[in-house]
């Protein structure tokens, strides 16, 4: 998965699900919360993006599913 950063616009490549826009919402200390604008099926899902130990977690807020991303050193 691969992030670009466009002021409040997330550009997200993660194969194998495909490329996401993404507005966010709301940041703070904790969590930055996201909706799809683009990406057909996805649009207007939210998310949530907080740093983990060892990685970056992603949550679903509409059903609270979650995974983490190990991070690449």
């Amino acid at each position: 998965m691969q992030f670009v950063v466009k002021g409040r616009t997330l550009q997200i490549a993660w194969p194998p699900f495909g490329d996401f826009e993404e507005r966010v919402l709301n940041a703070d200390q904790r969590e930055v919360v996201s909706v799809v604008v683009s990406a057909g099926k996805y649009q207007g899902r939210l998310s949530g993006y907080a740093l983990a130990a060892k990685g970056l977690t992603i949550r679903s807020i509409a059903d609270g599913r979650s995974e983490t991303l190990k991070r690449c050193d």
